[in-house]
């Protein structure tokens, strides 16, 4: 079974602006950064990818490149909501 984080996100407290996407809640870890293990990769429930910084706690979207280590099998998207 996966492991899920519900998490604080830098967005909580605002609203989005009207085209934007309201950012997801409930994450799964699926990767952490080369250069700075700090930083883990986050698959959130809305399908997108977040950037977690430690301590900081903040999640930030992100699109993975080479620089990120990958978890090979990630939880599906639609299982994260429950």
């Amino acid at each position: 079974m996966a492991s899920y984080l519900r998490l604080r996100s830098a967005m909580d407290d605002r609203i989005a602006p009207i085209g934007v996407p309201a950012m997801s809640t409930v994450f799964a870890v699926v990767g952490e950064h080369r250069a700075d293990p700090d930083r883990l990769l986050l698959l959130g429930a809305d399908g997108r990818h977040y950037q977690y910084e430690l301590p900081a706690g903040t999640a930030t979207p992100v699109v993975p490149d080479e620089d990120w280590v990958l978890d090979p099998n990630p939880p599906p998207a639609d299982e994260l909501g429950g």
